[in-house]
């Protein structure tokens, strides 16, 4: 109900000699996410790239989640001339952790060996190098199996018993 009444409450409801088309554009107002020019900001861009840069690209699914979003929000950004393409290209570039970057970057020279070294490739070119990489990689991340190592099952065991979990050789 709180919505209803403060829709009514805009000039453009009470009075008869506004339009429709009027009352529309206020509403439109009072929800930014819907106008069409304000989907996406650079912020959303920066945000995506820093999460999946403590996240990690571990296999070919992260790369196709994080790609998916991230064409969807910078290529809505480059219509709108909010970042450059070699902005949008740099920062698809940044996401990658330094192993696989070494590889991707190695496989893009040897392919484009004409590249000048302070341009940052398309990135398409980055996405097919790195998805060629990451094509034989297991779906699970490196993380997950690390967890499951004894080490650190015994590092939980020490620090969430109350003591009960030390050893103090007398048993």
């Amino acid at each position: 109900m709180h919505e209803e009444e403060m829709w009514k409450g805009l000039p453009e409801y009470k009075e008869a000699a506004k339009t429709y088309e009027e009352f529309i554009t206020a509403l439109k107002m009072l929800y930014p996410a819907v106008c069409e020019d304000q989907c996406y900001s650079v912020g959303d861009m920066d945000r995506l790239v820093g999460e999946r840069m403590c996240i990690g690209i571990h296999n070919l699914a992260d790369l196709l989640t994080f790609y998916h979003e991230f064409l969807l929000i910078t290529c809505f950004l480059h219509r709108r001339d909010l970042i450059s393409e070699c902005e949008q290209n740099h920062a698809f570039q940044h996401t990658f952790s330094q192993d696989l970057w070494t590889k991707v970057y190695t496989c893009l020279q040897i392919k484009n060996p004409e590249q000048v070294v302070d341009t940052p490739y398309s990135v398409a070119s980055v996405f097919e190098a790195a998805s060629f990489f990451l094509a034989g990689m297991p779906a699970t991340t490196i993380m997950e199996a690390k967890a499951e190592t004894p080490e650190g099952k015994v590092k939980v065991e020490e620090y969430t018993g109350n003591g009960a979990g030390k050893h103090d050789g007398s048993r």
